[in-house]
């Protein structure tokens, strides 16, 4: 898995920080942590009003647990920008900014990561960054995804209302977080002649 080798991490952590202060203002100007939010793509099984929630909700509990971060929104590549934008009006929170960077990028500068059913996990998993997996499976989204999430193997918290997602904020503002050890159990080893092996270049 290329974002797990540990040149492209290294590489992240070395240079992530002069990418978010070129590009967020606002974190370079002291602002003292950055909370990121992974957007998930709105479809069948999970709707713009669902993501107006969801953002609503998650932006609430962080500017309760952490008053002085920045809260930096990721869309999603399939998101619609105008409905994003009337969502962030509707919030009227000076700290909520978007921002396209890469999710690496972010996700190496950030103090937590909160996502929805999404590989960005896998981002802020790989650079041992506090993150949080919240989202309520509903009956449609189920009937998608009887499983629920995959990514939910991966050991990190999952949150599913307000209160299990209070908890688990106070646990990374308390520096409670233990990072999982999914590479193991993903089975991933960290060699580029293994990855050009398996892809038959060597």
């Amino acid at each position: 898995y290329p974002r797990l080798y540990e040149p492209w991490l290294s590489n992240l952590r070395k240079n992530s920080k002069y990418y978010v202060q070129k590009h967020i203002e606002k974190t370079a100007a002291g602002l003292l942590s950055m909370a990121v939010l992974f957007l998930p793509s709105t479809s069948k099984c999970f709707e713009e009003e669902e993501l107006k929630v969801w953002i609503l909700e998650v932006v609430y509990c962080i500017s309760e647990q952490f008053d002085d971060a920045l809260i930096v929104l990721k869309p999603h590549p399939m998101q619609n920008l105008k409905h994003l934008d009337s969502i962030l009006n509707d919030l009227n929170n000076k700290r909520c900014i978007l921002s396209f960077l890469h999710p690496g990028i972010l996700a190496a500068e950030a103090k937590l990561v909160v996502s929805h059913h999404s590989s960005t996990i896998v981002d802020a998993l790989a650079l041992e960054t506090p993150i949080i997996q919240h989202q309520n499976f509903t009956s449609h989204w189920l009937a998608r995804h009887p499983e629920g999430s995959c990514f939910l193997e991966l050991g990190h918290p999952w949150t599913k209302d307000v209160d299990d997602l209070m908890r688990e904020l106070k646990r990374i503002k308390n520096n409670e977080w233990i990072p999982p050890n999914f590479l193991r159990s993903i089975g991933h080893k960290n060699s580029i002649k293994y990855l050009l092996k398996k892809i038959e270049l060597l």
